[in-house]
């Protein structure tokens, strides 16, 4: 008796050993889930993402289908359409780094015309996803050294541009922007380069309202000095670069409906 007593007080002490190896299993299964998910790619959560959205922003009052007596279904459909939300996330990803058509011909149509004027080579023209950005070099003549005068030249481009944004859907919205190189400005007009730019920018939006009959509420301007350069102001050439005014002419991603024409 004695000796199954003292095997028995044996196994209690040990017991401790079997709760401190549960203890560090649990432990060790806890870590390579975390882990697990924190390896887990942005792709693959992006189309779960945008099933949850799709199924559970409703608009108040409106019982999403499925949920009437008692049988809503939204998360087994998301379960049961994985691949369909998958395909619908890549579609609206497609469509929102898309270029809209109607961007892509207006810069088409404008950078034809500018040719034809034996304007083109002073301007370049960018288009970019819902942005059309004409940029005049203010180097090349469109506007003298320290002034904020619209010059003829500078006149017929605008004209063009006005023409061609007669017709632009109603969403439409047209950003004029003012910028210059590094150089300290010697103008008694203007105290600084970001004044200037800022006069350069006004001047080109009242033109475009006053002469190109662009609605008002379609237009804003902003003068950034020297502030934001497209490239280092280290050259010349790069500062000539940087002497620009840029008109970005901004679709909202729902306007492609409409037509882009010269309008005489």
């Amino acid at each position: 008796m004695k000796r199954n007593k003292r095997h028995t007080e044996e196994e209690q002490e040990d017991r401790w050993l079997i709760t401190y190896a549960d203890m560090i299993t649990l432990l060790m299964v806890f870590f390579v889930v975390m882990y697990a998910i924190a390896e887990v790619k942005a792709s693959k959560l992006n189309p779960i993402s945008f099933a949850l959205q799709r199924n559970f922003t409703t608009e108040p009052g409106i019982i999403p289908g499925g949920a009437i007596e008692g049988k809503y279904t939204g998360i087994t459909e998301i379960i049961m359409q994985d691949e369909s939300a998958d395909k619908m996330y890549e579609e609206e990803k497609r469509a929102d780094d898309s270029i809209n058509p109607l961007l892509n011909d207006l810069g088409e149509l404008l950078s034809s015309q500018l040719k034809k004027e034996k304007l083109g080579k002073a301007i370049n023209i960018e288009v970019k996803q819902n942005e059309l950005t004409i940029s005049l070099n203010t180097g090349k003549g469109f506007f003298a050294r320290g002034s904020a005068d619209v010059k003829s030249d500078t006149a017929q481009v605008l004209n063009t541009i006005a023409s061609l944004c007669k017709d632009l859907p109603e969403k439409a919205n047209i950003r004029v922007e003012g910028y210059t190189c590094n150089l300290p400005i010697q103008s008694g007009d203007y105290p600084s380069n970001w004044e200037l730019s800022t006069a350069r920018a006004t001047n080109v939006a009242r033109y475009l309202i006053e002469k190109g009959n662009i609605d008002p509420w379609r237009i804003s301007a902003a003068g950034y000095g020297e502030y934001r350069p497209k490239v280092p102001n280290n050259s010349e050439y790069n500062r000539s670069i940087n002497r620009r005014v840029d008109i970005t002419i901004m679709f909202n991603k729902s306007a492609t409906n409409g037509k882009v024409s010269i309008s005489e």
